[in-house]
């Protein structure tokens, strides 16, 4: 939970010992897909499902910086590969590591990449672009 939660919920009027109770009884909510589908239909939206607000949070973390294992403990995935799958924002990730790589080569000693292109060898960022 964020801080920007933690105030709305210490802001909320106290009606019930439940963060969202249901309308009818007051009670704990037992389900929401008719609330979910009358917002879709206020939204004029016809093609979101419920997961996907789920998705969409994990993909966000991941552009936001989030890795892996921290997705995968906050959404409760036991293997990292399902985070993986969550977070295309990792392959820019990649891509800016390498490019760093990259740029940091073009000012640094080119002794052992020299030495590898006088034997015939790619260089691992070239090869890594060329692949």
């Amino acid at each position: 939970m964020n801080a920007t939660v933690r105030a709305l919920l210490e802001n909320q009027a106290k009606s019930s010992s439940y963060v969202f109770p249901s309308p009818r009884t007051g009670e704990r909510l037992v389900e929401i897909k008719y609330s979910f589908a009358r917002a879709i239909k206020d939204a004029k939206s016809t093609d979101l499902r419920f997961h996907d607000l789920r998705h969409t949070a994990a993909t966000r973390m991941g552009d936001a910086g989030a890795d892996a294992f921290t997705l995968a403990a906050i959404f409760g995935w036991s293997d990292i590969r399902m985070a993986m799958r969550y977070t295309h924002a990792m392959e820019d990730a990649k891509r800016r590591a390498v490019e760093a790589i990259a740029q940091n080569h073009i000012s640094c000693d080119h002794s052992v990449t020299d030495r590898t292109a006088d034997l015939g060898v790619m260089n691992p960022v070239s090869a890594y672009f060329l692949t």
